[in-house]
């Protein structure tokens, strides 16, 4: 128990460093008022910026898979592949270069998910404190389980749900010898989350009980803005059974509330 509470904090640590390291850097080189280069070309103008960014990003990230020398980049379907193996190994230098070559490419403004490679380093550093000497023979697929339940709680805020999809997913079988585990990992990895999130300036979040209570907030929060024109998504990371039947039910009450909004003269199209 006591590792799998490891598992937890190694892993929500670094999956916040991650996650505020990516948005920091990308919004200070995409949202610099100081950084702009244009090209006009008649009445078209240009913004450079993302191809000077995007282009030497691409270059590193190429460099970094031929300087480490692997075949391909690493992800959940090999952590899942590693769960289900007899042995249970994961490739150490193509977890850790793959999370890597995942934040240079976000923070560079590449279209890529922070899911992908947080499950598999997630899984990736449970494997390698699992390879220690002095740590007690735990079932492989345990210990993965948890690296991976603790990844999706830290970065994603929801502990049950990390639970639940390193079950379904990565053990794909209900164990009640990993259950303990599991959620241990995923709470220690939601409360150190929390903790960093609470002394990060940058990182404010607003708690709401109810979709319309989260869609006013986000409409008074856009109207106070200075923006010519406002986009509110609805961008759900985990379910709600305990709001909704099912996402199908959630997307048609999103639509409702803002109708609602637009009948009552609140927004304007």
């Amino acid at each position: 128990m006591i590792i799998a509470a490891v598992v937890g904090t190694i892993v929500s640590f670094v999956a916040q460093l991650f996650m505020i390291s990516a948005k920091n850097i990308y919004q200070f080189l995409f949202y610099n008022d100081n950084f702009i280069l244009t090209l006009d070309i008649g009445s078209v103008s240009l913004n450079m910026i993302p191809l000077l960014i995007c282009v030497p990003c691409s270059i590193i990230v190429g460099l970094l898979m031929y300087y480490l020398k692997l075949p391909r980049w690493f992800g959940p379907a090999d952590t899942i592949y590693a769960a289900h193996h007899r042995a249970g190994i994961l490739d150490l230098k193509g977890g850790f270069g793959s999370t890597l070559a995942s934040f240079i490419s976000i923070s560079g403004g590449a279209s890529v998910g922070i899911y992908g490679p947080l499950v598999h380093f997630g899984a990736t550093v449970s494997s390698l404190i699992r390879r220690q000497t002095f740590i007690p023979k735990i079932p492989h697929d345990i210990i993965i389980g948890s690296g991976v339940a603790a990844a999706i709680s830290a970065g994603f805020g929801a502990p049950i749900a990390g639970i639940i999809f390193a079950h379904e997913t990565v053990l794909r079988h209900f164990s009640m010898r990993a259950v303990a585990a599991l959620a241990i990992s995923s709470m220690a990895a939601n409360f150190f989350a929390n903790e960093i999130s609470k002394n990060s300036i940058n990182n404010k979040l607003n708690k709401c009980i109810t979709l319309e209570d989260a869609t006013e907030l986000a409409i008074k929060k856009a109207q106070k803005s200075n923006l010519k024109e406002i986009v509110i998504l609805l961008s759900p990371s985990a379910a709600s059974f305990d709001q909704f039947i099912n996402f199908e039910d959630r997307g048609n009450k999103f639509k409702e509330i803002v109708n609602k909004q637009l009948n009552e003269g609140v927004l304007i199209c």
